[in-house]
């Protein structure tokens, strides 16, 4: 094991509570980098990346950023498809894209 209670002979206990005068790392509360609220650490999806192994934007922001970036991302495909399309078959009308033709 990497980085556990195993490698610094600590029992397991000891590890994971912080002991008297040690601060934790993971805070009860945490402020949105994005909205600015504050929040309850379990409305923050994990992050392994980070120090505190959560996210610095709330589930809310990330659900709302996520859906307008596929959107914006499937506004484009259907875009290039209609470009794509009409160089091959100049002829066809905007009924046949939206039956994926």
């Amino acid at each position: 094991m990497r980085g556990g209670a195993a490698d610094t002979g600590e029992s397991a206990k000891t590890a994971s509570c912080p002991g008297p005068g040690r601060k934790s790392r993971v805070p009860a509360v945490k402020v949105c980098r994005h909205c600015g609220e504050t929040k309850p650490v379990s409305a923050f999806p994990r992050n392994r990346a980070t120090r505190d192994g959560l996210s610095s934007w709330c589930r809310l922001c990330h659900y709302a950023a996520t859906r307008k970036t596929k959107q914006t991302r499937r506004a484009e495909y259907y875009r290039r498809e209609k470009e794509r399309a009409g160089n091959f078959l100049p002829d066809c009308d905007d009924s046949l894209m939206g039956r994926g033709l």
